[in-house]
């Protein structure tokens, strides 16, 4: 039994190699490129190669060189050029159909554009002023973890979203309230990128940690 186990693996593992000769396609969503689209069917032609797994891969199983197209339910058919080579890959990005895409930003819009920093906060963060350290803390940070939205570079979209954040007594951000904003799609990085943010050190009254609030800037700019 444990010989067939193995040989099992051994030939999954064949096949896996094998077909990786020919090269591999990952799917993913156009919006988020953090979720892998699975069940997306490969075309060549009128040929059905085969669909991506749930990681949104697929191994093409033969030598290929041409125009295929990749096709699920619920998003838009794309056509990408493909010729196959040793451990060659492909990023494929699908966009989702209009009435689906209307129905992600109606439920996203609820919860950016929703205001719940309460008029009463016990204090500003520290002047409300960002010395250099906190300049070069926070640059780096949107610097690592900003994914500028496909849409959003499409559309040529860029400008700066500003914010006000509730920061709680024990350093957490519990509230992202947009003040400025500049398009939908740079609007919800943004709140994604500060609702994300590791605790800071929270701002002190009479030496004890209150709530405070604080103004933020996120600069989108169109890379050159």
């Amino acid at each position: 039994m444990r010989k067939l186990g193995l040989i099992g693996c051994f030939l999954w593992l064949h096949v896996v190699c094998f077909s990786q000769q020919f090269g591999t396609i990952l799917v993913s969503d156009f919006d988020d490129a953090t979720i892998s689209i699975e069940n997306v069917s490969v075309y060549l032609g009128n040929e059905l190669l085969g669909a991506t797994d749930y990681l949104g891969h697929f191994h093409l199983p033969r030598k290929v060189k041409g125009t295929l197209t990749l096709s699920r339910t619920g998003y838009l058919s794309q056509e990408v050029h493909f010729k196959s080579k040793a451990d060659a890959s492909l990023d494929v990005y699908l966009q989702v159909v209009q009435q689906q895409y209307d129905e992600r930003r109606a439920e996203a819009e609820k919860i950016i554009y929703a205001t719940c920093v309460p008029e009463d906060v016990a204090a500003t963060y520290p002047s409300n002023k960002q010395d250099e350290v906190m300049t070069a803390a926070m640059t780096q940070y949107l610097e690592s973890y900003m994914r500028y939205p496909k849409r959003a570079l499409a559309n040529k979209e860029q400008g700066t979203v500003e914010a006000q954040l509730l920061i709680e007594a024990d350093g957490t951000i519990s509230c992202v309230q947009l003040l400025n904003r500049v398009s939908f799609e740079l609007d919800k990085e943004a709140f994604r990128l500060l609702s994300m943010m590791p605790a800071w050190a929270p701002a002190k009254k009479a030496g004890v940690p209150v709530a405070s609030s604080y103004i933020i800037s996120v600069p989108f700019r169109l890379p050159k």
